[in-house]
């Protein structure tokens, strides 16, 4: 699945909004397994791309984390350096992502993973799943479906458990489902 969204992401005829930049966003949280808020604000002075690591403060949980920098990620991000604009890593994002409404409601995060989820529905991945006994289809592939993905690819790979717990900021089901 993961392939198939990669490669909406990489194919030149699709045309969509911010489209270079939401490719780093899945990026982002295919090989951090950060949470999209953690992603989309994600500021530069919080990447190293010399020693190839990003330091995060999460915003969800405070914990801070160091991240190594996958060579998948590090082309990703070298190409982000070329359209840098201000201090967020994607700025197109991040000021849709702070959006408000004309009350101040914050609306901006609901922006975003609709257009995370339209990417994922063009990769022919069913977002939703009807529930009985429940109006409203459950999301059951989104953003977030990243940081399961991480966890499998730590595991995968040998990673220990507890430095992909210190990179998560918790001690998640996530986690136990994997290792």
């Amino acid at each position: 699945q993961e392939d198939a969204i990669f490669a909406v992401l990489e194919n030149e005829t699709d045309k969509r909004r911010n489209k270079a930049e939401l490719r780093a966003l899945f990026y982002l949280g295919a090989y951090t397994g950060q949470r999209m808020k953690d992603c989309a604000l994600l500021q530069w002075h919080s990447v190293d791309l010399n020693r190839r690591r990003i330091n995060v403060k999460q915003f969800k949980t405070g914990k801070e984390a160091t991240i190594p920098i996958a060579p998948q990620l590090f082309d990703v991000l070298t190409e982000a350096w070329e359209w840098k604009s201000n201090i967020y890593v994607l700025p197109n994002i991040s000021r849709r992502y702070r959006k408000k409404n004309d009350k101040g409601k914050d609306v901006g995060s609901a922006l975003v993973n609709l257009d995370v989820l339209r990417v994922i529905k063009a990769a022919g991945i069913s977002t939703n799943q009807k529930v009985p006994g429940r109006k409203r289809a459950v999301t059951v592939y989104g953003f977030h479906s990243l940081r399961h993905a991480f966890v499998s690819f730590c595991a995968e790979r040998g990673v220990p458990k507890a430095v992909v717990v210190s990179i998560l900021g918790a001690d998640s089901k996530i986690i136990d489902k994997y290792y």
